[in-house]
C-alpha cells in the first residue's frame, strides 16, 4: 500500500474516497481511487491507482492503468493491470493479466493469469492456465495443470506439480500441445513433480514423476525417479 499512501500524503486533492464503487455500464475512474469495495459488472479504466480497503469483485471488464491495491479480489471476467498488484487473498475464475508483477498472500488460479515479473505469494493453488515470465515463489505451491503452461522459476517450501487426466480436457490438450509445465528452475524443500520439462531441479527431497524431463537435479536427503522420468545429471550435495 506504500505507493498510494505516499501520494495521499503528498496530493490528497487528486484522491476519490468512497465507500463503494459499483460500475454497470461503461466507466472511467480519474485520479487516485480509495474505496470501502469495488464492484465491476461492466467495463471500467482507472486512469489512477486503486485501493480497496476490503473486497473486488471483476465480473465484467476492467483496465487498472496503475497500481491496484485490494485485500480481497475475485476475478469471474476480465481484469488488467499496468502497475503493481498487490493483493491480499484473489480467486481467478475468469483472465488476469498483471504487467508489473503480482504479490499476494494466497493465488487461487481456476482461470486464466499471466505475469509480466515475478509472483510472491504465501501459497499459490492453480488448476488453471498459468504463463509466468518471472518468478513464482511461496511457502506452498501446488499446480494442477490440463494444458501447456510456463513459469520460468519456481520456488518455495512444498512444491506439487501433477496433470490433471480428466478426460473434459482431453480437447484442449490436443488443441494445444501435450501438457507439460515448463520451467528454467525448480528449488524448494519438498518437490513432487510430475509431466514437467526443467532446467535445474535443487531441493531437500525430490519425487521427479512419470512425464518429466530435466537436465540437472541437486538433492540433500531423498530422490525418486520414476522409471519413464528423464534425467540427464544427478548430484548428492551434503
Amino acid at each position: 500500500m506504500e505507493g498510494i499512501q505516499n501520494k495521499r500524503s503528498n496530493d490528497r486533492s487528486n484522491i476519490n474516497i468512497q465507500e463503494k464503487v459499483n460500475v454497470a455500464g461503461m466507466n472511467t475512474l480519474n485520479g487516485d481511487v480509495i474505496c470501502l469495495k469495488l464492484n465491476v459488472a461492466g467495463m471500467v479504466k482507472v486512469n489512477g491507482n486503486i485501493e480497496v480497503m476490503e473486497k473486488a469483485e471483476v465480473a465484467g471488464v476492467a483496465n487498472f492503468e496503475k497500481d491496484f491495491i485490494a485485500s480481497e479480489c475475485n476475478i469471474s471476467g476480465k481484469a488488467k493491470i499496468h502497475g503493481r498488484s498487490q493483493v491480499g487473498d484473489i480467486h481467478i475464475a475468469g483472465m488476469c493479466t498483471c504487467l508489473d508483477g503480482l504479490e499476494g498472500k494466497k493465488i487461487n488460479v481456476a482461470g486464466t493469469l499471466k505475469v509480466n515479473g515475478d509472483t510472491a505469494c504465501d501459497a499459490f493453488y492453480g488448476e488453471g492456465t498459468v504463463n509466468i515470465d518471472g518468478l513464482l515463489s511461496g511457502d506452498d505451491i501446488s499446480i494442477n495443470f490440463h494444458q501447456r503452461i510456463s513459469i520460468k522459476e519456481i520456488g518455495g517450501k512444498n512444491i506439487t506439480i501433477k496433470r490433471n487426466e480428466r478426460e473434459l480436457f482431453s480437447l484442449l490438450q490436443y488443441l494445444n500441445g501435450k501438457p507439460q509445465l515448463c520451467t528454467e528452475l525448480i528449488e524448494g524443500d519438498q518437490i513432487n513433480i510430475e509431466h514437467t520439462d526443467a532446467g535445474t531441479i535443487r531441493g531437500e527431497d525430490i519425487t521427479i514423476g512419470e512425464g518429466c524431463e530435466v537436465n540437472f537435479v541437486e538433492y540433500k536427503s531423498k530422490l525418486n525417479v520414476h522409471p519413464n522420468a528423464k534425467v540427464k545429471k544427478v548430484l548428492k550435495v551434503e
